[in-house]
């Protein structure tokens, strides 16, 4: 492994990195703890455009889909659709600002603040978890479709600590699948499958794995290089 590029820019500690490359141009974008988006040229190493976002207070959740323009953020209690415009259209423009397009609140899907967020391959579907040890999975266009999972709430009444999903992922989900499939992992080191129908708008089943023995921090999918090859999930 060999470094290509020092990225500087943040002020504080940066917790998301994404990638997107929504045409034939390849962006990467970071936030954290400084409240500031930052998108980057990964190939050049130079940074296209910033977004003072929050003013100082940390981003809890940052997924941009990497074949869309689609971004969703969360810094309190409700998720926030974006579309970015593409860096090169602002060094253009004669600024560095970052624009975001707001499309749509995702409200009334958590009752309490959002812990992780992801769009499936083909961004028609947004997966979510949150402090309450909800899952929900909703459609990206409208009329939204909204699916919540409750099967994992439990009730501590004397525990500070809950059972948070700290990362999420859609393994399959329409019109490539009947079902959506959602996998999460879990603080215990479990990682939690839960399969919704949207035809009949109930879940199908829910299936905990226990995968580790300390907490689970994040995961993703590896697609196979060869035809045939399933995909993989790493955590």
């Amino acid at each position: 492994m060999q470094e290509m590029h020092h990225l500087t820019g943040h002020t504080d500690w940066v917790h998301f990195v994404k990638f997107s490359k929504p045409a034939d141009v390849l962006y990467l974008f970071s936030t954290g703890d400084d409240g500031v988006i930052c998108q980057w040229d990964p190939v050049e190493g130079v940074q296209l455009s910033r977004l003072d976002y929050t003013r100082g207070q940390s981003i809890q959740v940052f997924e941009v889909s990497f074949r869309t323009n689609l971004i969703a953020i969360s810094n309190g209690s409700m998720l926030v659709l974006y579309n970015y415009l593409s860096g090169h259209h602002t060094k253009q423009m004669g600024d560095d600002v970052l624009r975001l397009l707001q499309l749509s609140l995702l409200s009334g899907v958590h009752q309490s603040p959002p812990t992780s967020a992801r769009f499936s391959e083909n961004a028609e579907w947004l997966a979510s978890a949150a402090e309450d040890e909800t899952l929900a999975v909703c459609t990206v266009r409208e009329p939204r479709q909204v699916f919540t999972c409750t099967a994992f709430v439990t009730r501590r009444h004397c525990m500070p600590f809950m059972n948070t999903f700290s990362s999420i992922a859609v393994l399959a989900c329409p019109p490539t699948s009947s079902v959506v499939v959602i996998a999460a992992c879990a603080s215990d080191g479990s990682v939690i499958q839960w399969v919704v129908d949207p035809r009949d708008r109930r879940s199908a089943y829910t299936k905990r794995i226990q995968l580790h023995l300390g907490a689970l921090l994040s995961m993703d999918l590896i697609k196979g290089t060869k035809s045939g090859e399933g995909q993989q999930l790493c955590s």
